[in-house]
């Protein structure tokens, strides 16, 4: 079979597997050329833990880790995402705290070909300024190494500065979420860099009204990032900032040579009925050619998402709509809050748009009621999907 069939088909199928660890482990032991494929599927990503000082290390602790992978050296070569988490407990200060630290850096430094850096939360948040130097400016370098480019903070760094990576020069995506507002000055302040973070994509979902406010200007500072190629933009409300809107549309305007895609994210707890929705009215620039908006359909959702796709300008190069639509069938006030046809009229209008793309997602099929006869006129012009994702024991999705 190897013989008749080309390698790259047989990574094609493999990588369909993606994820799939119980299926990937069954097929690596198929032959040579399969575990080869199934291994660099399986360490595509790994998590590597901050060490806290517990007597027994854990899943994704660094000496595991190293232990593993010092049997087996090549798949240092595999690993291009890396997950930096904590590792469920306190961090106290021990011999084994001291001990975790060294392999940590130990095995940081031995990837020499990864593509993003994570920082995910598994339970609490990561104290930066809790950091030994030499682990800071380990994880310093890495950021740094030419072949990252792509860094997530994901609600894991309590006190992380921004401005720490104004020398990721190969930084080209950045996500931010649920960073909080920096307390401590730096104990330095940074040269100006030799080269420009050059950002193609930003994500950015905040709780706090400081941190909002200074994820822009840094963004902003000229003198450390390019911002001549970002293409993409998603940002997340929270309901308490008006404040944020206005620094949002000022970034918008500085953008609006470049930027190609807006993803409108309506905040989870916008369901509450004090929400006001008024609060998150952002401008969507003429200049766009796709629209993402993701929002919860509860309570004042619907008449939210009209409302913001009312405020799209007669004269918009949009051609590419996404909806990302929570559908809980169990709220009472559906029937009286959705009205199909008020939307298929605004995206009808729209005249250079060639795609829209429902997606729903509902815990019931008895949504398929709602929807017959969803949007005839954008199904009569050919440019409707909708997918329905079913979030059941049995996880299913139709498309129509």
């Amino acid at each position: 079979m190897k013989g008749q069939l080309p390698l790259e088909l047989f990574d094609t199928i493999v990588g369909c597997l993606h994820r799939d660890f119980t299926t990937l482990q069954s097929v690596s032991t198929v032959s040579s050329t399969f575990r080869s494929l199934a291994q660099r599927k399986i360490f595509y990503e790994v998590s590597l833990s901050i060490p806290s000082g517990i007597e027994q290390p854990n899943f994704g602790s660094a000496e595991v880790l190293l232990e593993h992978l010092a049997e087996s050296p090549h798949l240092l070569d595999y690993v291009r995402r890396l997950n930096i988490t904590d590792d469920g407990y306190t961090r106290q200060m021990n011999a084994f705290t001291m001990q975790g630290d060294d392999a940590f850096i130990h095995i940081l430094s031995s990837f020499k070909h990864l593509s993003a850096i994570i920082f995910r939360r598994r339970v609490s948040k990561i104290k930066w300024a809790n950091l030994p130097s030499n682990m800071q400016t380990a994880i310093l370098e890495s950021i740094r190494c030419p072949t990252v480019v792509r860094v997530e903070i994901l609600d894991t760094i309590a006190d992380f500065h921004l401005q720490l990576l104004v020398d990721s020069h190969a930084l080209k995506h950045l996500r931010v979420f649920d960073l909080e507002a920096w307390e401590r000055v730096l104990p330095f302040k940074p040269s100006p860099p030799v080269q420009k973070m050059a950002l193609k994509s930003l994500e950015l979902r905040e709780t706090t009204p400081l941190s909002g406010g200074k994820v822009f200007r840094f963004t902003r500072d000229p003198e450390s990032v390019d911002l001549s190629q970002l293409t993409s933009l998603r940002v997340e409300m929270d309901r308490t900032w008006p404040s944020l809107i206005k620094e949002t549309e000022a970034f918008l305007r500085k953008v609006a040579g470049s930027l190609k895609c807006l993803h409108y994210f309506r905040p989870r707890h916008a369901r509450r009925h004090d929400f006001d929705s008024s609060t998150l009215d952002l401008s969507i620039p003429s200049y766009l050619e796709c629209l993402r908006i993701s929002t919860n359909l509860a309570d004042n959702g619907f008449p939210w998402l009209i409302k913001c796709l009312g405020r799209i300008p007669p004269c918009s190069r949009i051609n590419t709509i996404k909806l990302h639509l929570n559908l809980d069938m169990h709220v009472p006030s559906y029937p009286g809050d959705i009205d199909w046809g008020v939307l298929d009229t605004l995206i009808c209008a729209l005249p250079n748009l060639r795609s829209c793309h429902i997606y729903i997602r509902t815990t019931t099929r008895s949504i398929l009621r709602m929807l017959g006869g969803l949007l005839p006129c954008a199904q009569s012009k050919g440019i409707l999907r909708v997918t329905i994702w079913f979030c059941t024991a049995t996880q299913q999705s139709l498309f129509f």
